[in-house]
């Protein structure tokens, strides 16, 4: 009984510490995932004054939209990436 005792005690302890481990890890992941959510909004707030900035000089060409909606595609809140994760 005091041997079975004993290995719950070191196992609780084993899994307190991966625990430990995960919650650093996790909090990593989430200071990432952080960055990447700022960058994404930066490139849309530029690619949305460049297109502000194209019309208002009366140069709007289709190709400028084309990139300018690609890449609100990637950084927009309904991006895939901002989905997922």
């Amino acid at each position: 009984m005091k041997q079975t005792v004993q290995q719950i005690v070191e196992a609780s302890a084993s899994i307190n510490d991966r625990l430990a481990v995960l919650s650093v890890k996790a909090g990593s992941i989430g200071t990432v995932v952080t960055t990447i959510t700022k960058v994404a909004d930066q490139t849309n707030l530029l690619s949305l004054n460049a297109a502000i900035e194209a019309e208002k000089a009366g140069e709007y060409p289709a190709r400028f939209r084309r990139g300018g909606d690609r890449n609100q595609a990637f950084s927009g809140p309904d991006s895939r990436f901002h989905q997922r994760y």
